[in-house]
C-alpha cells in the first residue's frame, strides 16, 4: 500500500520541477539551525545582527556584537562561513547550502 503513495508523492514533485523546497526556504531553516548551532541565535531574527553581551570593566563598558549580515556579498559569506574566527562556529556547509543562505539573507527587510 505505501508503494503507490510514495510512487504518486515522487511523480508529482518531478511534475512540479523536482525541488521540494525553494532555496529561500532551505535558506532560512538553514538559518535557524545549520549544524546545530543557530545563526539566529547571534546574528538575531533574519540576520540584522545583535548585541551578544555587554562588560562593564571598572568604568569603561564593552559591548561584543554580531553584525548584521544581510548584505554581505556572496564571496565574503562563504569566507566567514569556512574560514573560523574567534567565536564563530565552523560548519562545514557545502556551497549549495552557503547558496542558500546567501539567497535567504538577501531576501531579508
Amino acid at each position: 500500500m505505501k508503494r503507490p503513495v510514495l510512487s504518486l508523492f515522487l511523480a508529482l514533485a518531478t511534475l512540479s520541477g523536482g525541488d521540494f523546497i525553494a532555496q529561500d526556504e532551505y535558506g532560512a531553516k538553514l538559518y535557524e539551525n545549520p549544524r546545530g548551532i543557530s545563526c539566529a541565535k547571534c546574528h538575531g531574527p533574519g540576520g540584522k545582527g545583535k548585541v551578544l553581551v555587554t562588560l562593564d570593566e571598572g568604568k569603561k563598558r564593552h559591548t561584543i556584537t554580531a553584525p548584521n549580515i544581510r548584505n554581505v556579498n556572496r564571496k565574503d559569506l562563504a569566507k566567514s562561513l569556512k574560514n573560523r574566527r574567534s567565536v564563530m562556529p565552523e560548519y562545514h556547509l557545502s556551497e549549495a547550502e552557503i547558496e542558500a543562505l546567501y539567497i535567504f539573507l538577501n531576501t531579508q527587510k
